[in-house]
């Protein structure tokens, strides 16, 4: 069943519930990736608590060709997103320390 929240027009609080992809991490993945991804940084956290919505979403843009902008509206705003992948892409985060650690290479098939 699928819950959307909202609470203004075009004001999306919630996240729909029960939507999945193909692409989407399992949970066993998540439990290997996830510290790679959420270390803590000096200062702190450095990601938002959604952070695995955002990966879900750049393997949905990777695996279907689909452009920034027309991601589906349950993995949150594009600009999220996009913004994230662009500062990993920058400074190599993200999927590279995850390679980096061999948690990626556990994951796949």
């Amino acid at each position: 069943m699928s819950q959307l929240i909202v609470t203004a027009p075009g004001e999306l609080i919630g996240t729909v519930w029960g939507m999945s992809y193909s692409t989407d991490l399992t949970d066993e993945q998540w439990a290997l990736l996830g510290p790679v991804f959420n270390a803590p940084g000096k200062r702190g956290p450095k990601h938002a608590p959604d952070l695995r919505r955002v990966v879900d979403a750049m393997l949905y843009v990777s695996h279907t060709g689909c452009q920034w902008r027309y991601l589906p509206e349950s993995f949150g705003p594009w600009t999220r997103v996009w913004s994230q992948f662009r500062r990993w892409s920058r400074n190599g985060g993200g999927p590279r320390a995850a390679l980096g650690s061999g948690a990626l290479r556990r994951c796949l098939p």
